[in-house]
């Protein structure tokens, strides 16, 4: 996969230090259901609400110097800030956004801005790489270093502060991204697909970071990693680094990493985790390339986290090409009789850039990219049709999540874990401990050289830029 495609040959191989340089990732639809933010047509749930920090932008900006960002502005504030004069101007979007991002070059194309650059999961998206004239693949930092290697600033990781809201409660968020990247090749996913290589943050950077949200007194930490967990040494590591500090943390995860482990994990802080269920039958897991992750583990992990009083977030996937109407009935059934505290249904989607988009290239039925939502089923399904799913993923809303319950699980979570885990912390805990492991350090970033950028592996920290540099060249040929 090339990291940068030039479509105007006349740009510039390295960035003039004195451009400036705007990021921007456009307004998400808050009605779109894979994001934690509860929401359904009738309004009915809508009691859980999160701040999602765009972490590519975020990334880039704090590591380059001269990068700023717009996270989420709406058209007027985004065309405010172009009258004031940008030389280059980046957009990190999704698919469904595609038609924003059109309209956002028609706004852009109006001002003397000399590049526009476009990235994210939307990239592989088709007639997108044309509308731009760089396109970037990969994590952002690694994607733009040819071009801004004379402002690296070191790998650092972003202060991410936001808020939660949950009916009228609310609380402050720390966001931790330990690991980009996952290990796991589930087709249906866009990460393996458009950044295929993990990429670590610095156990020195993590703790900095930690202390950081320690001070701003956050209610809890969010680790934003695909998978966290994935590497048991490195995460064992900063799991410690959070008990110490006595700070609660939530996570993405799968099951394979929790299995047997929730127990000493709340014991230090753990409160829950959004973990991909996505199908009850093994053979549709194993279609997908699940990695073992299959139903019987889940239900495992699943009444490990109840009997724990953990919370637990469940993602799940209709319109499987096994699937039928009355087999996803019967699964509504079966998840809502597990008392999970939250479902999240989605419809399989062919995204630009995975196998099933190929695999589906000919039953797609439905270009509309605002569709592509994880909530239309827009490929021919040989026994469903789009009104079908719909109903079905608005039906499990319905009979698998419940306002009432939550309250008394987060309730029932608060009494057994977090009070007990405060005042553990607070008579009994013990000191930050300093940590030195030369196998997780970033002392290579000092004097950066082209071939010293950082790691796309925890146990090799200087092997990658070369190549990718490698690959820049070749690609310029």
């Amino acid at each position: 996969m090339d990291f940068i495609s030039i479509t105007n040959k006349e740009h510039v191989d390295t960035l003039p230090r004195d451009w400036d340089v705007l990021l921007v990732t456009p307004i998400v639809n808050p009605n779109t259901p894979n994001f934690i933010s509860k929401n359904d047509n009738k309004g009915k749930y809508r009691w859980i609400d999160a701040f999602h920090p765009a972490m590519g932008i975020r990334f880039i900006a704090e590591n380059y110097e001269g990068v700023r960002i717009l996270e989420y502005p709406t058209m007027d504030k985004f065309e405010n800030e172009l009258k004031k004069g940008v030389d280059v101007v980046g957009i990190s979007f999704l698919t469904i956004q595609m038609y924003d991002v059109e309209h956002m070059i028609d706004l852009i194309r109006k001002y003397d801005v000399k590049e526009i650059w476009g990235g994210g999961w939307g990239i592989e998206t088709p007639g997108a790489k044309e509308l731009f004239d760089r396109t970037f693949t990969g994590h952002g930092e690694q994607a733009v270093f040819p071009l801004l290697k004379d402002r690296w600033q070191g790998h650092k990781h972003p202060k991410l502060l936001g808020d939660a809201h949950m009916v009228k409660l609310s609380a402050k968020l720390g966001y931790l991204s330990s690991i980009r990247g996952c290990k796991y090749k589930c087709e249906y996913c866009p990460s393996p697909a458009m950044v295929p290589e993990m990429l670590s943050t610095p156990i020195s950077e993590i703790k900095k970071l930690l202390d950081y949200y320690l001070e701003k007194k956050v209610s809890a930490i969010i680790i934003y990693d695909e998978t966290f967990l994935q590497d048991k040494q490195y995460s064992e590591r900063i799991v410690e680094m959070l008990n110490e500090r006595g700070l609660l943390w939530f996570c993405l995860t799968s099951s394979t990493e929790l299995k047997g482990q929730v127990s000493k994990l709340r014991d230090k802080g753990f409160l829950g985790c959004l973990m991909g269920i996505e199908s009850l039958r093994d053979k549709t897991l194993l279609h997908h390339k699940r990695g073992g992750r299959l139903t019987s583990l889940n239900m495992d992990v699943i009444k490990e986290m109840k009997d724990n009083n953990c919370y637990l977030i469940g993602t799940y996937i209709f319109c499987h090409e096994l699937d039928t109407e009355k087999s996803m009935r019967e699964d509504i059934e079966k998840l809502a009789s597990m008392d999970i505290p939250a479902v999240m249904p989605t419809i399989l989607t062919p995204y630009p850039g995975t196998p099933p988009f190929e695999r589906y290239a000919d039953r797609i039925i439905d270009w509309d990219w605002t569709h592509w939502d994880d909530g239309h089923l827009v490929w021919r399904h040989n026994s469903i049709t789009p009104e079908v799913g719909k109903q079905v993923l608005s039906d499990c809303y319905d009979q698998c999540n419940s306002l009432s319950y939550n309250m008394k699980f987060v309730f029932k979570e608060a009494i057994h874990n977090v009070i007990p885990f405060k005042i553990k912390r607070k008579f009994f805990g013990k000191k930050p401990a300093v940590h030195t492991n030369p196998s997780i350090s970033n002392s290579f970033f000092t004097n950066l050289k082209e071939e010293d950028i950082y790691t796309n592996s925890i146990s090799d920290e200087q092997k990658y830029l070369k190549d990718l540099a490698n690959r820049m060249n070749s690609n310029k040929t």
